[in-house]
């Protein structure tokens, strides 16, 4: 009976080395960091059906890393940064004809910008970006996934994260994106929205520590996703979608006096059914179900 085993689609290889150095003035209130990075991929790529070897590369790339904080009074910083990233390509999904291939490796380019405020209770972030990366696209006719154009991500996000009431701890996010695709195959999808890429993205957590059992905490979180586009001509889209999880978590003192951390959590309390995918990743993936999770870490 043959194996049921899955079969490798590639063995791949991450390293890289980061030489940086930040000079500050008028007493660290203004801070610029420099820097480069060099970063190699080595992939050996192999066909998922029969194993054998069908393409290798090895890329390496010297990129820069600039960043630059300003603080114009003790709380407040602006900062600004450019960075750019060898990026490792897209394995294909088995659902089409190229499926295992492992897509060539990319350049991604951000640029940010924001300001973040410090009230000592609540600590609050604004900034806007910009990321530029390879497009995966499916091509419907010849049923295959490949690199073709560009992915330009704008967004605008903000995150809050505090401790307003003792023991009471908050943590929200919200992203505004438009990702658009660029620089496509005879400009045919230019300007449509990169498939798997919610326009809206919400979360929302909280952590209590409970006065009537010292060491217990309370957690919950909301998450929301904005509809989006399956294929890059949008045609097709994912409805929205939203999700609650709740959990607990138990500190004690385990042998010897160590900290022991034991954690329960159930993800998507009420059950909701949805399906999403990724971008770039050209495949549908069903919703987890209402799951339970237990775990426990100790220090020694």
């Amino acid at each position: 009976m043959p194996s049921l085993g899955r079969k490798r689609a590639s063995d791949t290889v991450l390293s890289g080395v980061v030489l940086s150095d930040t000079l500050s003035i008028l007493d660290e209130r203004a801070q610029l960091t420099l820097g480069v990075r060099k970063q190699n991929i080595s992939a050996d790529n192999y066909s998922i059906v029969t194993g054998a070897k069908t393409t290798t590369y090895d890329q390496s790339k010297l990129t820069p890393v600039v960043g630059l904080v300003i603080k114009p009074v003790q709380n407040v910083a602006v900062y600004g940064n450019y960075i750019e990233g060898l990026q490792q390509g897209t394995i294909v999904g088995n659902s089409y004809a190229n499926a295992g291939e492992a897509l060539a490796p990319f350049m991604s380019k951000q640029i940010e910008a924001g300001v973040k405020i410090d009230s000592g209770v609540i600590s609050t972030t604004v900034s806007v970006f910009q990321i530029t990366q390879a497009a995966g696209i499916a091509n419907a006719a010849t049923n295959t996934f490949t690199s073709s154009g560009e992915q330009r991500n704008r967004g605008l996000e903000l995150n809050v994260v505090g401790e307003p009431m003792r023991g009471v701890r908050l943590l929200g996010g919200v992203l505004l994106l438009d990702a658009d695709l660029t620089e496509t195959a005879n400009g045919q999808f230019n300007g449509k929205t990169a498939p798997g890429a919610a326009r809206t993205n919400l979360t929302i957590g909280a952590e209590w520590d409970t006065p009537f059992v010292p060491g217990l905490t309370l957690t919950s979180r909301v998450i929301h996703t904005g509809k989006q586009y399956v294929d890059a001509a949008n045609t097709q889209t994912l409805k929205s979608w939203a999700t609650v999880d709740l959990g607990a978590r138990y500190t004690l003192r385990g042998p010897g006096g160590n900290p022991m951390i034991l954690r329960a959590s159930l993800r998507n309390v009420f059950g909701e059914n949805y399906w999403m995918t990724y971008p770039g990743a050209g495949t549908l993936n069903r919703s987890e179900g209402r799951t339970v999770l237990l775990s426990a870490t100790m220090g020694f």
